[in-house]
């Protein structure tokens, strides 16, 4: 049969074998009994597979003596029968029986010894004892490498996924990933591959997961997906599975429009070849109920928990977690429908069910207390939100320590209930919002390469209002720039270490010594995390709590010590409001906008004052309206009248009347906005009820990447310096290379852009290059930019189709289709962008989506604009939604033809804009066409 891939192990020695000599016999029969069962995915049908091993020791039986190794070898496969179905008894006392026959059988039984120690392994892991069950996977192990010789094999790669699962439940973290990856290698080694590795690899994004490293965890699901789909059959549950993986994962990273695609294939390939739901494809559905919530999608939400969380009670009963999680997200949809009472008295049964069956220490108590107290805080009732919060951060207090992501996030968003309801002294809050802050940011410096965690981001979201609530202006600035702390600064902090290490050994040294210390703190928290998960009685919470105040104590001494020889360990480099205003000129104004828990914070910086306040709009409000703004900028919306109305309404949502006092006196406007505000060009949102005055109409716009750390006006003119690259071969080309190699899906059908090379030869005019690079059709590559030398002050263009992750399959970042040469894909990606050195003074993309992130969840600047802002560029020229060719040249050229002349960048597009829309091109009036554009400097 074949081999059930349980958990995992560790690597002892191996007891020396006893030959038994053995009478001839004709064991063909047994052999051909022992190949069918072997050949058998017992796994999958326990009962199935118990029967064809009974038949084969019954044939072993039958022609060997009793005792014989024979025997033993054939009833292992009984046992780990028995074990698949639960009979954990039944198959320990058969292990007991096989294990000292075939210890004493010599090398023709050691296959049969290797799997006896895997069920034994099993058998102590579902009984929670991984003090027996580490030493029996690492005995099978060994015995595995040592059948191997050297050489791939399917069960060597079993027992290295099994010991990777064992070691990351006893917290050795560092030696799960190596041996997952190990064991990932030696499956793709193999011919065939083994659909085992769609498991491998779904274990490996939930660890990377755990570990806080949620883009890896989501490539690693990818790279799975691509891999299982061309050995399984569709459908198949461990293919299914993975899309559910990836889709949680999307989830939890606030992804949630990315995630439905994934959450919806992974439960109808279930429920096709099962027939009907079953508990697997319910708790996919209750999965899509929280992805279809999280993008407000309450009613789809509702419909898809009713259907599955009868089937989850049916087959799992109604106190079963499944149950209780997803009757957690039923609250959590009936809240955003203002089912309050509803939503209250769901949530109160799942806390009262948990109470009653759960550890104090379980995270689950915890974690449903915060969600009765956002329950309660939306219906307005702050005295019960923070009674509920107040136990919520009492509980998560005793069982994790004082850094804890989750409880951080708990404690201020307890004080932001007790700063709205002034029930707390100002300076008791101050205190405690200092003592969050001060251990939340520590946290990210711990790992500043890493992604902020939606948990680390929300804590920040929380006090940037609690500060500006409580007056303390410049701190909730500060908070909002952590707030909206991107890819580009973790790139940016990892470029920096790169760099620092490359000119000096000890240097290096120092780096490398603080990646450890950074992966040890990453695996001692994991372990926490596992403790909460699944509470057990032999964990020391204190102990747990010094080796982490030991951790950080430790990066804090390697930190001074890089401070000492003046190189940065990569932190964000926040901005006081006094330098903030310091860049700023008359006539020009810098917004930072950021959500909090349930409004947007809005930092309003002038040269000579600043504005701060807490918006009176609800921010699923005003999400609401930035997704019918942007329905009506579709450009399929071109041919009928904009939406004007859904641009007043936003803009009277996020602007206070002092703040549109300001505006209108306002030459110059600098915004940072981000969330569902990333996904608007500010300069269209309209200052008057009836739209028909958008803010381009009064000053020019600039979108930054965080708040002003120089002139943002000033820029730098185009020289006489253009490189061009674009009329790409990929486009329109059925089966190019990027098709053929499996990695996105649906670049055969893009449509090929006609005029982009005359308008790349447009743009070359606009700028008066003499000597203009422009490389098209097939030698518009990644190796042809790769090897150019772009001179600072270039004018670097790009006029071909920019690609955004979650509307290709397989894609993941945000990409430029170039043309694929040998090597070269033909999609330089975001990531490929940011290692280049581009210090050109404009970057000309206008392909569509280049001002987009990562899809429709991405926050501002989170795609190709901020990987050229890292590459070195000065000004980003970029586009939100597809544009027409005649546009992208007239609006291109122009705002490059005036910038030549003299004006600042922003203005120049402002100007640019305004030619195309009172010009002779047919419908340019519309928004549609002409407000895609945007202009993105650092």
């Amino acid at each position: 049969m074949k081999s059930v891939s349980f958990l995992a192990a560790s690597a002892l020695a191996l007891a020396s074998a006893q030959p038994v000599l053995a009478r001839p016999v004709d064991r063909s029969t047994l052999d051909a009994l022992m190949d069918k069962a072997d050949a058998f995915d017992t796994g999958s049908d326990p009962k199935a597979g118990m029967v064809l091993y009974e038949n084969a020791v019954a044939e072993a039986k039958r022609i060997y003596p009793a005792g014989h190794p024979a025997i033993a070898a054939a009833r292992q496969g009984i046992a780990m029968a028995y074990a698949a179905q639960g009979k954990m008894d039944d198959a320990a006392r058969v292990v007991a029986e096989i294990q000292p026959v075939l210890e004493k059988a010599g090398p023709a039984h050691l296959k049969a010894l290797a799997g006896t120690y895997n069920v034994r392994g099993f058998i102590a892991h579902y009984r929670s004892n991984l003090d027996e069950a580490l030493p029996a996977f690492s005995t099978s192990l060994a015995i595995e490498r040592g059948l191997a010789k050297g050489r791939p094999t399917l069960d060597l790669a079993k027992a290295l996924a099994n010991l990777a699962g064992i070691n990351w439940e006893a917290g050795k973290q560092e030696q799960t990933l190596a041996l997952n990856a190990e064991a990932i290698a030696m499956g793709k080694a193999l011919t065939p591959v083994p659909g085992d590795i769609a498991i491998w690899y779904a274990n490996r994004a939930a660890y990377l997961h755990s570990l806080g490293r949620s883009d890896d965890a989501v490539s690693a699901a990818r790279e799975g997906i691509a891999i299982s789909e061309t050995l399984l059959p569709k459908g198949h549950p461990a293919v299914s599975n993975l899309h559910a993986n990836l889709g949680a994962l999307l989830v939890r990273q606030g992804k949630p429009n990315t995630a439905v695609p994934y959450l919806r294939q992974a439960f109808e390939a279930i429920e096709a070849v099962n027939g009907a739901p079953n508990q697997n494809s319910a708790a996919m559905r209750a999965m899509m109920a929280t992805a279809l919530s999280d993008a407000g999608n309450y009613e789809q939400a509702l419909a898809f928990l009713d259907q599955a969380i009868g089937v989850i009670e049916k087959q799992l009963g109604p106190e079963s977690n499944r149950a209780l999680q997803s009757q957690e997200v039923r609250a959590l949809a009936l809240m955003r429908l203002g089912r309050f009472d509803e939503a209250l008295a769901g949530q109160q049964k799942v806390l009262e069910v948990r109470d009653r069956r759960l550890s104090a220490q379980h995270r689950d108590r915890m974690s449903g207390r915060g969600m009765l107290a956002r329950i309660a805080l939306a219906k307005g009732d702050l005295a019960l939100a923070e009674k509920t919060m107040r136990e919520g951060v009492a509980l998560r207090t005793a069982a994790a320590p004082p850094q804890h992501p989750d409880l951080l996030a708990e404690r201020a968003l307890l004080l932001l209930v007790q700063s709205r309801a002034s029930s707390r002294p100002r300076d008791e809050i101050l205190a405690d919002a200092n003592d969050i802050l001060a251990r939340a940011k520590a946290n990210v410096a711990a790992n500043p390469a890493a992604e902020l965690t939606i948990v680390a981001r929300g804590t920040f979201q929380y006090l940037a209002e609690v500060y500006q609530r409580i007056g303390a202006v410049e701190v909730a600035f500060e908070a909002q720039q952590w707030t909206v702390r991107g890819s580009v600064d973790s790139a940016a902090a990892l470029a920096a270490q790169r760099r620092a290490a490359s000119r000096d050994p000890a240097t290096a040294a120092l780096f490398e010594q603080r990646r450890k210390l950074g992966a040890e703190r990453a695996s001692a928290m994991a372990a926490i995390e596992v403790q909460l998960a699944s509470p057990k009685a032999g964990f020391d919470p204190a102990a747990a709590n010094a080796n982490l105040t030991r951790l950080d104590t430790e990066i804090a001494r390697v930190d001074a010590d890089l401070a000492a020889r003046k190189i940065d360990a990569g932190q964000l480099p926040t901005v006081g409001l006094a330098d903030a205003r310091a860049q700023l000129a008359k006539g020009e104004l810098f917004l930072q906008i950021t959500p909090s828990y349930d409004r947007f914070i809005v930092t309003a910086v002038g040269p000579a004052a600043t504005l701060q306040y807490v918006s009176t709009a609800d921010l699923h409000a005003v999400q609401r309206t930035v997704a019918r703004l942007r329905r009506a900028l579709d450009p399929a919306a071109a041919a009928v009248p904009f939406d004007a109305a859904a641009a007043a309404e936003l803009y009277r949502a996020l602007v206070s009347p002092r703040l549109d006092k300001e505006l209108r006196r306002t030459r110059h406007l600098q915004v940072s906005a981000h969330g569902a505000l990333g996904a608007v060009p500010f300069a269209l949102l309209a200052m008057d009820a009836k739209g028909s005055a958008f803010l381009t109409d009064r000053m020019a716009v600039t979108r930054l990447a965080g708040p002003p750390r120089r002139a943002a006006a000033a820029g730098s003119a185009p020289a006489a310096l253009m490189f061009g690259i674009g009329a790409t071969e990929a486009a329109g080309v059925p089966g190019g290379p990027s098709v053929r190699r499996g990695q996105v899906e649906g670049l055969d059908r893009l449509p090929p852009l006609p005029d982009a090379a005359g308008e790349l030869a447009g743009i070359a005019g606009a700028v008066g290059a003499e000597r203009p690079m422009i490389l098209t059709g097939a030698a518009a590559t990644e190796s042809a930019l790769a090897n150019a030398r772009i001179r600072p002050g270039t004018v670097l263009a790009f006029a071909t189709h920019g690609l955004v992750s979650g509307e290709y399959e397989g894609l993941s970042e945000p990409a430029l289709l170039l043309s694929p040469a040998g090597d070269d894909d033909g999609l330089l990606t975001a990531s490929e962008i940011a290692r280049l050195d581009l210090p050109a003074s404009w970057v000309i993309l206008s392909a569509c989506n280049t001002a987009a992130g990562s899809g429709p969840d991405a926050p501002s600047l989170s795609g190709l604009a901020q990987a050229f802002i890292l590459a070195g560029a000065d000004t980003i020229l970029a586009t939100h939604w597809p544009v027409r060719d005649d546009i992208a040249r007239a609006v291109t050229t122009g705002t490059l033809r005036h910038a030549a002349a003299g004006d600042a960048p922003a203005n120049a597009l402002r100007k640019a804009i305004a030619e195309v829309r009172k010009g002779p091109i047919e419908g340019a009036a519309n928004p549609a066409l002409w407000a895609s554009f945007e202009l993105v400097r650092p």
